[in-house]
């Protein structure tokens, strides 16, 4: 274990303290892994790994990477629309959101995806990562730099919660999803379809869906887009179970789905008499 231990270390650049959070976090990451190792002995339909996280306890984990999470569901939602509508990928700012969309979301203490499109569309658009970059805390918004748009939506719109109206809605572009990821196995997830063996419909965690599939054995998936970088799951995304017999969908991710609006510029064509 304990060069199991140092290799993850090494792997993560993971660096402490003193010696007591050494040997503390040495702890939680034996914890884990051995949960890690039993789930994947039950061959079940996806697995675990010592990722990045292997050290942290769920709770802490849970209070770390589930408060801004919704400016990065609402930035990607919108950033894909923009993608589909201009053929341009721009890379938006969700610490914009954070800071000045504090009418009814809280920051890193939490926000609802729609409330930030209605943000977006009442400030006349949403500014650049690069003009605007992620700091990860709660700060002063900075009026100037969210006056500076790189890209509007003219509304949003929200999907009925259930599976059907959810996979209408991703055919045509990403979709803001909520889903219930608490449990120790979200936190460690490293690839395969996840059936939400410990999950609920205790909505805590913003993500986008980008798509679905089914699986060689007709596993039926959705498609997820995390915020948690590439170190996380299959490169940074998940497959969720499609088709539950709960039609509010695996970890409730038909619950409380929504996506933006972008009206398409119009033209005006002028003809040579």
């Amino acid at each position: 274990m304990m060069k199991r231990y140092q290799n993850w270390l090494q792997k993560y650049s993971q660096k402490y303290q003193d010696k007591d959070e050494w040997n503390m976090r040495f702890g939680i990451y034996q914890s884990n892994v051995q949960f890690i190792d039993f789930f994947n002995s039950l061959n079940l339909s996806y697995n675990l790994s010592d990722n990045a996280f292997a050290d942290m306890t769920n709770q802490e984990f849970n209070s770390k990477y589930l408060g801004s999470c919704w400016a990065f569901s609402a930035v990607a939602a919108v950033e894909g629309i923009n993608k589909i509508k201009t053929e341009k990928l721009v890379t938006l700012s969700e610490q914009e959101l954070v800071d000045c969309d504090v009418s009814d979301n809280q920051g890193c203490n939490g926000g609802f995806m729609k409330d930030a499109f209605y943000f977006i569309k009442k400030n006349g658009g949403i500014t650049t990562e690069e003009n605007y970059p992620y700091i990860g805390k709660d700060q002063k918004c900075n009026t100037t730099k969210a006056k500076q748009h790189a890209v509007t939506i003219s509304g949003y719109e929200k999907v009925p919660d259930n599976e059907e109206a959810l996979q209408a809605a991703v055919i045509k572009q990403p979709v803001s999803v909520a889903i219930d990821a608490m449990g120790y196995d979200f936190q460690l997830y490293s690839g395969g379809i996840y059936s939400g063996i410990f999950c609920g419909h205790m909505l805590n965690h913003g993500v986008t869906l980008i798509g679905y599939g089914v699986e060689e054995d007709d596993e039926k998936y959705w498609l997820v887009k995390n915020s948690w970088g590439t170190y996380w799951g299959e490169d940074g995304y998940i497959k969720i179970k499609r088709g539950s017999n709960d039609n509010k969908g695996t970890c409730g991710i038909a619950m409380q789905a929504s996506y933006p609006l972008k009206e398409e510029s119009s033209k005006i064509s002028k003809c040579n008499i």
